[in-house]
């Protein structure tokens, strides 16, 4: 069914609504199980010892006509596969479920007894399907004529099909909006990011079946790999939906008033302390870098769903790779020039910019969310900042008119 180039609307719509079958049986599969595609059933759930104890046969019509009519070839060939499953031993009765899944509606004929069925059908529910099977397969149809006649040549494994099966229609799971509906009630992510969650996840299952199937292997996809996968692309909504409330609240914030505010903070004075005032463009970054960390930090928290205290924590540690550097650089400078003690704040503040210091339950922070970081702990408190860039920064510290005295 895969890797057919220029492939019919038909086809494609099948391939599509197998996919979403396959996806549905991996949100609701035990974690030690494996999802089987075209192996040899569209779908298949397999125990951790490799047992199927679940097989789907997937029928999908673009027109929503039922396929499971009781003399349509499609109902009785997957009547034979089953059969043909128990008679080899590759099913267990004890053990293993099969079901017959379509996109449409089905109003009536033997199928529909299967349609939802609770299991707590006795032996004489059994006998009635049986025997109104039997009567549909008198005088077949040539097309469907080798079905018929397999599963009259076995029929102690035709009954075993018979007591496992479940038709699900467009009545019940099967409908494309309620397959949706379903799928989207057990994807564990807010609505904002359940479709870009979705796509991603419909698009690994098919690269995972092509790649299988294109090297010859079966296609099986372990329940743990997906899950692993399904927890990633849950990040990756969250943080394309950060992304986007990022890009609404830096274009309000980074104004030029807001910058305006911040020209004469702490942290800017530590920039001016080692020379960095000669380059306005640094200046400029850090008020942006400065605003955006207060930015980034409250979405987070709100979108994010990552509490502030990580952040305050992620500051912790960070000041601790400061203190490092800040000892090793400014280390024996008490006689040396001013120029020497500049260029070594300079040291210091491009060594603490460059770390990269991720935080649990985020992506690789942008360079902002560490420069941000930084100018914050330059600037608080105001007299006594927690971290600096020029050796001697301390007493220069002491020494800072509070904001509101700075000339404009």
């Amino acid at each position: 069914m895969y890797g057919v180039a220029h492939a019919a609307p038909g086809l494609v719509a099948a391939i599509q609504f197998q996919i979403k079958r396959s996806l549905l049986l991996l949100l609701t599969s035990e974690p030690d199980c494996a999802i089987a595609i075209e192996s040899p059933w569209d779908n298949s759930v397999r125990d951790a010892a490799g047992n199927v104890i679940l097989a789907e046969e997937d029928k999908n019509s673009i027109n929503q006509t039922s396929q499971l009519a009781d003399r349509h070839e499609s109902w009785w060939k997957s009547l034979r596969n089953f059969t043909a499953a128990f008679v080899d031993g590759r099913l267990n009765e004890e053990s293993c479920k099969l079901v017959i899944c379509t996109n449409a509606h089905i109003g009536g004929g033997i199928a529909h007894s299967f349609v939802n069925r609770t299991f707590t059908e006795d032996d004489k529910w059994v006998e009635k399907q049986r025997k109104a099977l039997a009567k549909a397969g008198l005088k077949p149809a040539e097309q469907m004529a080798t079905h018929v006649q397999f599963t009259e040549e076995h029929p102690e494994d035709f009954l075993k099909v018979i007591r496992n099966l479940q038709v699900i229609d467009a009545s019940g799971k099967a409908e494309e909006p309620t397959t949706m509906q379903e799928i989207f009630r057990l994807l564990r992510c807010t609505p904002e990011d359940q479709q870009f969650v979705l796509e991603a996840l419909i698009g690994w299952i098919n690269e995972c079946v092509e790649r299988h199937i294109l090297s010859g292997d079966c296609a099986i996809i372990p329940v743990s790999a997906f899950n692993t996968r399904y927890r990633d692309e849950i990040g990756r909504g969250r943080q394309q939906r950060l992304l986007r409330r990022l890009q609404i609240d830096f274009a309000s914030t980074l104004t030029k008033e807001q910058r305006k505010k911040h020209e004469w903070d702490t942290f800017q004075h530590q920039l001016h302390w080692v020379g960095f005032n000669r380059s306005p463009d640094i200046l400029e970054q850090a008020v942006d870098d400065f605003l955006r960390y207060d930015v980034a930090t409250t979405a987070y928290a709100d979108i994010g769903d990552i509490p502030i205290q990580r952040f305050k924590a992620r500051e912790t540690d960070l000041r601790d790779q400061w203190r490092v550097i800040f000892n090793k650089e400014s280390f024996d400078l008490t006689e040396a020039n001013p120029e020497l003690k500049c260029e070594a704040g300079r040291k210091i503040f491009n060594a603490c910019a460059s770390l990269n210091l991720a935080i649990e339950g985020m992506a690789p922070p942008d360079s902002y969310m560490t420069r941000g970081a930084f100018h914050h702990l330059a600037n608080t408190p105001p007299n006594e900042p927690e971290v600096g860039w020029h050796p001697e920064f301390r007493e220069m510290a002491k020494a800072v008119t509070p904001p509101n005295d700075e000339p404009g």
